[in-house]
């Protein structure tokens, strides 16, 4: 794993289901990514997409680490970013597809992003990783 920061990748893709890991700073967690409508090249290029997006100024983005056929899925998996000035605040969501207010097309992706929320109405906070953009701009070579 790289140094302090950013990264995510894959760890093992053999098989239908990938294992991956996300570094936040020094906060690291394993995901299971499904292969069944998306192969790792996919995922690897949503996420450099993705980390991209967020570098280049965009207010949000989201790197996606679970993706099912969108006809049969219930939800997605993904990692939302929000820019926050020289950081990017991370949280881990699921996209209920059944909560869209459309059908879910995967070539609109960013546009399910909800706005950035801490969830202080919420009776448990949401959980937020902060991380420096310099990160993710040398994750993406940007």
């Amino acid at each position: 794993m790289s140094e302090a920061g950013f990264n995510i990748s894959f760890t093992d893709t053999s098989g239908h289901t990938g294992r991956g890991e996300i570094q936040l700073n020094e906060f690291f967690e394993r995901f299971d990514s499904s292969f069944e409508y998306w192969p790792s090249n996919v995922y690897e290029s949503q996420w450099k997409e993705g980390v991209q997006r967020i570098v280049e100024g965009e207010k949000k983005s989201a790197l996606v680490t679970a993706m099912y056929p969108p006809e049969s899925a219930n939800f997605i998996v993904w990692w939302i970013m929000y820019h926050d000035g020289d950081n990017v605040i991370f949280q881990n969501h699921l996209l209920m597809l059944e909560m869209a207010k459309q059908q879910f097309e995967v070539s609109k992706l960013y546009s399910y992003i909800p706005d950035y929320s801490e969830g202080e109405d919420e009776e448990f906070p949401v959980s937020e990783w902060i991380v420096a953009m310099d990160s993710l701009k040398r994750f993406c070579g940007c």
